[in-house]
């Protein structure tokens, strides 16, 4: 057997089992007549949702070094 005979014996196994699934599902909803009940979710809290911001700093404690770090490592780089 080659690969291409292998290939496409399961290309058509699987339309075959793909088919009869679909054609099962098509059968079985005209037997119930398509009143199947659709999962619906419902929501009961009534919970307003918060806008965040984020917070604004002041340019001065940005620009402070912290303590315990020498202050040359926070002086920028000359070029």
């Amino acid at each position: 057997m080659t690969w291409i005979k292998f290939i496409s014996w399961l290309t058509a196994l699987y339309a075959f089992y793909y088919l009869l699934n679909i054609a099962w599902d098509v059968l079985r909803r005209k037997q119930q007549g398509g009143k199947e009940a659709v999962p619906e979710l419902h929501f009961e809290e009534a919970v307003a949702p918060l806008q965040v911001a984020p917070e604004v700093q002041e340019e001065k404690k940005r620009n402070q070094p912290k303590k315990g770090i020498p202050k040359w490592r926070h002086r920028p780089l000359a070029g």
